[in-house]
């Protein structure tokens, strides 16, 4: 299926570059889809107004870890790593993206930035992904917890990188084990008052992990 029909124009100035002062303070669209679909505005703060008692509402306990990582390469040049995942848990081999990536090369080592030394090697190169192999032994995720930025999306720009309120503000209050290189985003809104609003309306909160 071709991406085009997504396409379309936003604005620079329709982009928020930092959240509301309240996690429950952002916009929240309601659509009623009975008949002619109908539109309301509303905040997320409304949020158990519009929830009835029996409904169930599932939040996702994945937390995000700062998986963007700086390196430099052997010849001069400078990497930005992003990691996806690791396919073979406990292998040391990540899944990543590079930036820029076209002049990698297999077999080629990388020294990560703030890291005291520690490398990793270039394994393997795909259709805008690529494998890293940290050291064995190596707790990438506690690695990455000390040298590692939030990985904030592309249209939010911080040109120093990423703030100490970015790492607290892009994770949800109910985050519990790191494994995320994104943020479940539609969570970040909810507030530990407003979830306990929603259970005082008799309505049901269950947490999964994805």
């Amino acid at each position: 299926m071709a991406s085009s029909p997504f396409h379309y124009e936003l604005p620079e100035d329709r982009i928020a570059q930092s959240p509301p002062s309240e996690r429950d303070g952002a916009s929240l669209l309601i659509v009623r889809r009975s008949g002619v679909p109908e539109l309301e505005h509303r905040r997320v703060v409304d949020l158990p107004d519009l929830l009835d008692r029996g409904d169930l509402l599932v939040v996702n306990r994945s937390k995000v870890f700062p998986a963007r990582l700086r390196a430099e390469r052997r010849s001069g040049g400078r990497v930005e790593l992003l990691l996806l995942a690791e396919p073979v848990p406990g292998s040391g081999v990540w899944r990543a993206m590079a930036r820029p990536m076209r002049r990698l090369r297999v077999g080629e080592t990388l020294l990560l930035d703030g890291s005291g030394g520690a490398e990793v090697e270039v394994v393997s190169l795909g259709d805008g992904v690529l494998e890293v192999a940290f050291a064995p032994g190596t707790d990438v995720v506690a690695l990455a917890e000390r040298i590692g930025e939030t990985p904030l999306p592309p249209y939010i720009r911080r040109p120093d990188g990423p703030s100490r309120e970015d790492r607290g503000r892009y994770q949800t209050v109910f985050a519990r084990e790191p494994g995320s290189v994104a943020a479940p985003t539609a969570g970040l809104h909810l507030t530990e008052r407003l979830l306990a609003a929603v259970r005082a309306r008799g309505v049901g909160v269950t947490e999964v992990l994805l």
